[in-house]
């Protein structure tokens, strides 16, 4: 299996939510990151984590080093550290400590008032603090807005934006989706941005419905796509 490529998927459910820090409401955006080491070469694993009004958020992902401004994994021992991470949504300022490359602490996000504007010419409007919070976590950058947008796909919307910029990799990509209640059938479609080194990009998708799990293989490539439709079963 290839993991070295960038997949996206295309959430084709009309009206749907992709519920990545949504219901996490406040005006202060505070909460506590952790680093471990990564099995990738100048790259940690960087967690975030924020509790608010009964909801909790986390995400885990590899980062690379260099987008911790200010960080010093090279020295041995524990130390105090304070560091930045800028993403065109915002900054992330963190304070804590590490010991031999690992470690914990709080952090604070600044967000960038100029993002909001730039996403709403580019046609992406309703960004609130908490959209703009996960999309500056997920590294949805100006860039990437702009070369999803000429690919002209239908429905795009900041959601999909956020799904697409997620990077397969060894470790699982979790997210949630509300199906249309009003369709008997919705779509899932997985397509191949690139096909990396060793075509075609594959992936196994685990769907759970409350208490059931289906394991699926899905494989795409630049001619064709893996889609999963989801039917809706009358009681």
């Amino acid at each position: 299996m290839n993991f070295n490529r960038v997949m996206g998927l295309i959430l084709i459910v009309g009206g749907s939510a992709f519920g990545l820090a949504t219901a996490l409401r406040g005006q202060t955006q505070t909460g506590d990151w952790t680093i471990h080491r990564s099995d990738e070469p100048g790259k940690v694993e960087v967690s975030i984590m924020d509790s608010r009004g009964g909801h909790h958020f986390h995400s885990s992902s590899d980062w690379e080093v260099k987008e911790l401004t200010g960080l010093d994994l090279s020295k041995p021992g524990r130390q105090d550290v304070h560091f930045t991470i800028t993403r065109d949504a915002g900054r992330f300022d963190c304070e804590g400590y590490v010991k031999d490359g690992e470690g914990a602490g709080l952090f604070h996000f600044i967000p960038d008032a100029k993002y909001v504007q730039e996403m709403k010419a580019l046609g992406f409007g309703g960004i609130d603090g908490d959209k703009q919070w996960a999309m500056a976590i997920h590294d949805v950058s100006l860039k990437f807005a702009r070369e999803i947008k000429s690919k002209n796909l239908q429905g795009l919307d900041t959601d999909k934006l956020i799904a697409f910029n997620r990077i397969l990799s060894t470790r699982a990509v979790h997210f949630t989706v509300a199906l249309d209640t009003t369709r008997a059938v919705n779509e899932i479609t997985m397509f191949a941005d690139n096909l990396g080194s060793i075509p075609p990009n594959t992936a196994l998708m685990v769907v759970t419905d409350g208490k059931k799990r289906y394991e699926i293989p899905m494989a795409s490539n630049l001619d064709k796509n893996a889609t999963l439709k989801i039917r809706r079963k009358k009681k």
